[in-house]
């Protein structure tokens, strides 16, 4: 590809975009399609991405990589699938771009990951790679909690193209391999984040951009972790861990942590939407590990303590009717609560039957 044939599509991606005759947006997609009926048109797509400044060019070319690599891949030698990984790695590291476009690359870089997962350790390592982000400032922190929430997406779902069977050697993989390094990110950043804000009480988390995107995009990365399909398999409807988290025996340390807990709900007070709807997320969802995850009665009792309480604050404090977010869902951790876990509460956390009654009143009005 040359200069005049990059003119040539930047015109056909405006056509594609931005123009109103159907006829011409038609004609326009079927000249651009062809970027994804061969492999060797690779080259021209990396051409794009490295010249063009047009927004809807870099998304031609990225959607047009994803598309290439997802149907050709076996074509690709092992050299080829590293060289063109490392490409859009670097491309990410190296470009700002626009939101829409970002979500494509992310979603590129998410696609060769999960097809090379077995290729070579060095799809493997994506962890590492991630973790260079988040050491090189506050926006490049961000691209690497969204490159991994993309990831854990990407990995959870099954292509077309791809069996069950290779879908779950891979997903299983991915969760041995790198599902608990992506949860221990995310809490580490929600750590920094509150730790910045308390450093400097008189600016609160919304105030700071940069804070603000760190920890919306850190809760929606734990969240997608404690949402993955860890064990693979559609449970019978009566069976008993409907809505059990089955999060692995190696996540102890930080789950039943009452600190890790304590940070979700310290989060919940200190933003506001969708940071705060997130941070209760991921409480309904740290409810619902199973219970043979805690390794003896005391752990789990500090568990339910630090549940308790926090909720009970919530209930107390925060009147359910100012928003419609916290009285939905503390409603779930509530219910898994008393389900799962209620026989094991001390006496002490039993003895509040008003705030559940008052709790309920506000809750049905709405």
């Amino acid at each position: 590809m040359n200069e005049a044939q990059l003119i040539e599509v930047e015109r056909l991606c405006n056509i594609i975009y931005a123009a109103t005759e159907p006829a011409a947006m038609k004609d326009a997609q079927m000249q651009v399609l062809q970027l994804q009926s061969s492999a060797e048109f690779v080259p021209q797509c990396q051409f794009i991405l490295d010249n063009t400044k047009l927004n809807y060019a870099q998304l031609l070319a990225s959607n047009s990589l994803e598309a290439l690599m997802s149907k050709f891949w076996t074509s690709f030698s092992l050299e080829q699938k590293l060289e063109i990984r490392n490409y859009v790695l670097n491309y990410l590291a190296s470009h700002f771009v626009d939101e829409f476009v970002l979500t494509s690359l992310l979603k590129l870089m998410c696609r060769i990951t999960k097809l090379g997962w077995f290729d070579g350790p060095q799809h493997r390592d994506i962890i590492k790679d991630v973790t260079k982000f988040l050491g090189s400032g506050p926006d490049h922190h961000v691209i690497g909690l969204k490159l991994l929430n993309s990831l854990i997406e990407e990995m959870n779902i099954q292509n077309p193209s791809r069996t069950l069977t290779q879908h779950r050697k891979t997903a299983v993989s991915f969760r041995d391999h790198a599902l608990f390094s992506a949860f221990q990110l995310g809490i580490n950043t929600l750590k920094q984040v509150m730790a910045s804000n308390s450093n400097n009480p008189n600016n609160n988390n919304s105030s700071k951009p940069n804070n603000g995107d760190l920890s919306l995009c850190a809760l929606r990365l734990t969240s997608s972790c404690l949402s993955y399909d860890f064990i693979g398999t559609n449970p019978e409807e009566s069976g008993e861990d409907i809505g059990t988290v089955q999060v692995p025996t190696a996540w102890r340390p930080v789950v039943s942590d009452t600190n890790t807990m304590k940070l979700f709900f310290d989060l919940y007070h200190s933003t506001s939407p969708p940071c705060s709807q997130l941070a209760l997320k991921s409480l309904v969802q740290m409810t619902s590990v199973r219970r043979s995850l805690f390794a003896s009665e005391k752990e789990r009792t500090d568990f339910l303590c630090t549940l308790m309480s926090g909720i009970m604050t919530i209930m107390e404090y925060v009147p359910p009717s100012v928003s419609v977010s916290p009285s939905v869902y503390l409603c779930l951790p509530l219910t898994l609560f008393i389900a799962n876990l209620f026989l094991f509460l001390p006496r002490t956390l039993t003895n509040h039957p008003s705030l559940f009654y008052r709790y309920s009143c506000y809750s049905l009005c709405e």
